[in-house]
């Protein structure tokens, strides 16, 4: 979701009828604030993001590093998790002084208490990397293929 999106009034009703008509449990859902809005939607944003947070939802930032001011987002937003954009763990392979902005990103926000997702994993070398730097959770290619809804379900939820 946008951070404009967040701001709006009707978002947590939305948000706790669809969980409620999907008989999905709040702590299932883990939604995105992009980090690269437009930073004067932050105080609404910050205020939907507690809300949220105070019925079991969680929240993560998404694209973290690649927007516009990402320790403001980091400061203002008390998300749940923080996501790191790709393309740090990309330029880490290549070069040493971006594997260190990638560790330190990590442990930056495990000093902030946030877990860290890593999105856009895709070999094993990333992988051990970001096992290297502690980081919490990965998303990407390595874990499986997209695939569409009905076999997701019939895969993973029958």
């Amino acid at each position: 979701m946008s951070a404009r999106s967040f701001s709006t009034p009707h978002v947590v009703p939305l948000v706790l009828n669809t969980l409620r008509d999907t008989d999905v449990e709040p702590d299932a859902l883990v939604i995105e604030v992009t980090e690269s809005d437009r930073l004067r939607e932050l105080p609404a944003a910050g205020d939907t993001i507690a809300e949220l947070q105070q019925h079991g939802i969680r929240v993560a930032i998404d694209d973290f590093g690649s927007g516009y001011a990402s320790f403001q987002y980091v400061n203002e937003l008390d998300a749940s998790f923080i996501k790191i954009d790709r393309s740090f763990l990309v330029a880490a392979e290549t070069e040493s002084r971006h594997a260190r902005l990638l560790e330190s990103m990590i442990d930056m926000a495990h000093k902030l208490e946030k877990p860290v997702i890593s999105e856009g994993v895709e070999t094993p070398d990333q992988r051990a990397r970001l096992v290297d730097a502690g980081c919490d959770f990965m998303q990407g290619w390595i874990a499986g293929e997209a695939i569409a809804g009905p076999s997701f379900e019939h895969r993973w939820l029958a």
